[in-house]
């Protein structure tokens, strides 16, 4: 007879728990997903913090938190409750006690620039016995922006200033202003500006000022695309006259060739 008792007063607790359970377990329970930062660059760790917070006495033996995000953000500890597709979905497993909080730290890693955002999260809890389970949808809007990685490249002022060169040439497209060869006789294609005036009145004929033609050492060539940036590949010329692809990270190809 008291076995018997015992049975049906394990039934009773067991009812009377389940009952409880789905009533109150969502009461006063706290969970969000939000990022460190607002915005990172590609490439860089940033953490995800999934906080969870229980402000009754009712304990959670088991609760579980699932999400989805972009699979462009790699987490370090992707375990075996995690699987990645089309999107990345992870299912994290807490044990809550009464009036407790619990913040887990999830660092990953900006696989690719753009804007995460995590707009939902869903929790299963199950009741005292783990023999229900009780699942709840909870809004949540974590957002993320990942910018991309400021590129380091040559200093473009440094060989502005070099454009004209050391080199003396016999022939090239443009004269260069600064490098004086003499004084010549004035021929119909020359402009007025180069008349030199003191000379043609010393000599009472037009002279005017021969100037001469430099080229830099190196050939540098860059390019921009349309949205800012180097591309990957830049041509260089060689010194037989080919074009071959560079990818140096920091500089454009120094030495070149002369033309």
């Amino acid at each position: 007879m008291v076995i018997i008792w015992i049975i049906l007063g394990a039934l009773l607790l067991w009812e009377i728990q389940s009952v409880w359970y789905a009533k109150h377990w969502d009461e006063e329970l706290f969970v969000s997903l939000a990022f460190s930062r607002k915005s990172t660059v590609r490439g860089e760790s940033c953490e995800l913090l999934e906080t969870i917070e229980n402000r009754k006495l009712l304990p959670l033996p088991v609760l579980k938190v699932k999400f989805q995000v972009s699979r462009q953000l790699a987490f370090e500890d992707a375990g075996t409750e995690s699987s990645v597709t089309d999107q990345y979905y992870r299912n994290d497993v807490f044990s809550v006690r009464p009036y407790t909080r619990h913040i887990r730290s999830l660092r990953f890693t900006c696989k690719k620039r753009g804007f995460y955002r995590i707009n939902g999260l869903d929790v299963v809890a199950g009741d005292l016995f783990l023999t229900h389970e009780l699942p709840k949808s909870l809004p949540v809007d974590s957002q993320l922006y990942v910018y991309p990685r400021p590129f380091r490249g040559m200093d473009f002022n440094g060989a502005l200033r070099q454009l004209n060169g050391e080199v003396t040439t016999k022939r090239h497209l443009q004269e260069d202003p600064f490098e004086y060869l003499g004084i010549r006789e004035y021929t119909p294609r020359d402009t007025l500006r180069d008349v030199n005036w003191k000379a043609t009145a010393r000599s009472g004929e037009l002279k005017v000022n021969q100037k001469g033609c430099t080229a830099q050492r190196s050939v540098r060539t860059g390019s921009f695309d349309k949205r800012g940036g180097l591309p990957e590949s830049i041509l260089r010329r060689g010194p037989s006259g080919q074009h071959f692809p560079w990818t140096g990270p920091d500089r454009l190809g120094e030495a070149g060739t002369f033309l």
